[in-house]
């Protein structure tokens, strides 16, 4: 995947799933070191203080995924804390991860339902976390509820409270995203978007272009519309 497909990054594991697992998780973290493809070697990890953090340390991981509560009824019911408790325990994780210098994704786990039934919850978290270090959110519709228009009204959302979903087309480039998700197909940040094989099948939007779309982002529009819908 990594040196063949060029993929981007690849979760491997789960972190404290068992002795195998570790051993397997350090074995491929030497073979991508040796290959100077670390960072695109991922863990999922939890809130659970330092618990997860040091499995994936002690594996050579340099990368963890923390999977967070991305609505309020998983908070609540699930964790029994607050959205304050949460997000301090969240915090904690990430200061504890720069410690170690490990690199911190956050999955939002279950926003789809976050940002149908509990959207200030969905925006209470993504302010308490802005100033950390975090380097990618990723917002999965854990149960499969959506349809592509309520991704992107979603998406909308999330763009103007936080503004997480930046590109200069504005909401012409969300739809023109929306249009193409199936296609959507994995290529260097600034390049152009051309996941529409043909000009006689691309959207209205790109038809009418002198140029493709251009993200400054990359990828990184088009994967929360797909990570949203679970294809990537």
């Amino acid at each position: 995947l990594l040196e063949d497909l060029k993929v981007d990054r690849v979760e491997v594991a789960s972190a404290r799933v068992s002795d195998g697992e570790f051993e397997a998780v350090k074995m491929i973290c030497d073979w991508a070191a040796r290959r100077n493809l670390l960072h695109k070697v991922e863990v999922l990890g939890f809130v659970d203080g330092h618990t997860s953090v040091d499995w994936i340390q002690s594996t050579g991981c340099r990368v963890i995924n923390l999977l967070c509560k991305g609505s309020l009824k998983h908070c609540t019911h699930q964790l029994k804390k607050t959205p304050e408790e949460h997000i301090e325990d969240i915090i904690n994780v990430v200061h504890y991860a720069d410690e170690l210098d490990i690199a911190v994704n956050v999955y939002l786990e279950d926003w789809s339902n976050g940002m149908k039934d509990s959207p200030e919850y969905v925006f209470q978290l993504m302010d308490g976390l802005k100033a950390t270090s975090i380097k990618r959110y990723m917002l999965p519709d854990t149960l499969g509820i959506l349809n592509p228009l309520q991704v992107i009204e979603y998406m909308r959302k999330m763009k103007k409270v936080k503004g997480i979903f930046t590109c200069p087309e504005g909401s012409e480039a969300i739809r023109h995203a929306s249009s193409i998700y199936p296609r959507v197909l994995s290529r260097p940040a600034g390049s152009p978007c051309r996941c529409a094989p043909s000009r006689s099948r691309a959207s209205p939007y790109e038809r009418k272009q002198k140029q493709p779309l251009m993200c400054p982002l990359g990828t990184t529009c088009l994967s929360l519309l797909s990570s949203a819908l679970l294809i990537a």
